[in-house]
């Protein structure tokens, strides 16, 4: 009754028909169709499949679906073939714009001049731009999701990391923190900077310059 709420169509449409000749609007069906083959030649499943396509139920929309296709035996004989269906459109558009999102965020930090992160509300580093990176010579796989204190700009000092781990804790607490810095910079150099820690939308979003 779910598949058949799914594609749009009763579940007396569907009986003793093809897949084709009820949801015609599915992408690249004979690919789809030669899987099927297979699991009759060979009695295996095929699992992960993902499909695309456009239903009775959202004619002109284009739907994704995940699914999973099973042998089934009687006798000791296959005799069909067994469906396990999820529509994952919602899922996928969400990712999509999860994606874009963050495209668009790192794009904006990078063109910052200052040194500039975002930090999720415990102070685990989710981006840092360009500048902050380049002074420490590190690649953003090396930096996020690690505590900001123990990232390599507060390496050289325990009070420092100290100070950032409180400006976090005051930050989550609602407080706009602001406070003078020094930070290990250019292999072991040091920079003087000013600290800014505001809090957007449950995120900490530390503003170094």
């Amino acid at each position: 009754m779910r598949l058949a709420e799914m594609n749009g169509l009763s579940p007396e449409a569907h009986l003793g028909r093809r897949p084709d000749e009820i949801l015609s609007g599915i992408d690249d069906f004979g690919a789809l169709d030669a899987g099927w083959r297979r699991i009759l030649e060979a009695g295996e499943p095929w699992l992960d499949v993902e499909v695309s396509g456009e239903t009775p139920a959202h004619p002109g929309e284009r739907r994704l679906w995940h699914e999973h296709f099973f042998p089934i035996r009687r006798g000791g004989r296959i005799v069909g073939l067994a469906a396990v269906v999820e529509d994952i459109t919602e899922r996928k558009l969400a990712e999509t714009a999860l994606k874009q999102s963050e495209t668009r965020l790192r794009r904006i930090l990078d063109s910052t001049v200052g040194f500039a992160g975002i930090m999720d509300i415990h102070g685990t580093l989710l981006e840092a731009n360009a500048p902050a990176l380049d002074v420490g010579g590190h690649e953003r796989q090396e930096v996020v999701g690690r505590k900001i204190w123990e990232s390599w700009w507060w390496s050289h000092d325990a009070e420092a990391r100290t100070r950032v781990r409180e400006a976090v804790k005051r930050t989550r607490a609602g407080e706009i923190v602001r406070y003078d810095e020094e930070v290990r910079a250019f292999g072991d150099g040091r920079m003087s900077i000013a600290a800014a820690h505001p809090r957007l939308s449950g995120m900490l979003s530390p503003v170094l310059i």
